[in-house]
């Protein structure tokens, strides 16, 4: 993660990285400024930390996703998806 903005209503997390180096942003459009403030206080955890996140993406939402913790939320559950 490289920065993350809070603008209103709107969260702009740009990422880099990926094995073909992938460059973007993921643009969060939240329903109140409360929201938009908890979500930035994520991803910007997630950023010092460096923790690794996966891109997800159905139809026209995308999302990023903290990827070790979905891992162990899924074996925690006894999930196989």
């Amino acid at each position: 993660m490289l920065a993350v903005e809070v603008s209103g209503l709107e969260v702009r997390a740009d990422v880099y990285g990926g094995a073909g180096s992938v460059c973007g942003t993921v643009l969060y459009r939240m329903t109140t400024e409360a929201g938009a403030r908890r979500r930035a206080n994520v991803l910007r955890r997630w950023a010092r930390r460096g923790t690794p996140v996966t891109y997800v993406r159905n139809g026209e939402s995308a999302s990023l996703v903290d990827e070790q913790a979905f891992m162990a939320s899924r074996i925690g559950s006894g999930s196989s998806t």
